[in-house]
């Protein structure tokens, strides 16, 4: 077990902190629930370097990261969110389409990782 792990209480306070660094390496962890904690933390914060992120990773081939995207996009939820959402539907992706279905409906309750 590495001496600093990354846990769901890093990620809270990181968010707290504005640590947008640190919450974008969280999204890579292994752990489910730190991701989650990440992509919330992200979307809370928003941001120029959150959208730049979430732009590059649009259309990455790892689902996982597409879905947290997806999350992160529909939280932050301003026209320059949607205009990225849009872009990470993929018709072969039925998860990420019910993310993005699902977060662009402002009546629906946002899904969980």
């Amino acid at each position: 077990m590495p001496l600093f792990e990354t846990t769901v209480g890093r990620v809270e306070k990181w968010t707290k902190q504005g640590d947008v660094k640190n919450l974008l390496k969280a999204l890579k962890s292994d752990n489910g629930a730190v991701q989650q904690a990440a992509a919330e933390g992200l979307g809370k914060l928003g941001g120029n370097e959150v959208l730049d992120h979430c732009r590059s990773m649009a259309n990455n081939p790892d689902q996982r990261q597409r879905w947290l995207v997806s999350l992160i996009l529909g939280a932050i939820a301003t026209p320059p969110a949607m205009e990225i959402l849009a872009s990470v539907e993929d018709p072969s992706d039925k998860m990420t389409r019910l993310i993005a279905k699902k977060t662009m409906d402002p009546r629906s309750k946002k899904p969980e990782v």
